[in-house]
């Protein structure tokens, strides 16, 4: 799209031959956009927050025929930054998970060690009070990272 604005095409033009190279889902997606752009009238209905964000920028850069290349290389780079933002918080998510993992099983075997060297029946009290504080750190951890949302 920005090499069609730059060899001078118009916006739409370039925004249709970058819709047409598209497959799949996406495509099918980007040519409702276009053809929202095309007759605002028959508004869209966008199920996805990303993609009415998306469409509303683009009538944005449509409307103002003033640097639509800049005002694209910007919306690229947001686009660009979000999706290194979420492959970076998903793999923060997925060390914090090979971490409990690696966690509980230090735990389980510290635990049976216990129960080995020194008896269930002597240490009942402090191994179900170290069970259920463990347990308790793992659901916090847990769901804490459920709920935190990441803001960009």
């Amino acid at each position: 799209m920005i090499l069609g604005l730059q060899t001078g095409k118009s916006f739409r033009a370039s925004f249709l031959s970058a819709v047409e190279s598209q497959s799949g889902w996406v495509r099918v997606q980007m040519f409702e956009v276009l053809h929202s752009l095309q007759f605002p009238e028959s508004d869209i209905a966008v199920k996805s927050a990303l993609l009415a964000d998306f469409l509303s920028e683009m009538r944005t850069i449509d409307q103002s025929q003033t640097r639509c290349v800049e005002q694209v290389k910007a919306l690229r780079r947001h686009y660009k930054m979000l999706e290194d933002f979420r492959r970076r918080s998903g793999q923060v998510s997925q060390q914090i998970k090979m971490q409990a993992i690696i966690v509980t099983a230090l735990y389980l075997a510290l635990f049976v060690f216990v129960i080995m060297q020194f008896g269930f029946d002597k240490h009942r009290n402090l191994l179900f009070g170290s069970g259920l504080v463990f347990s308790a750190g793992l659901v916090f951890i847990f769901y804490v990272g459920r709920r935190m949302k990441w803001t960009v």
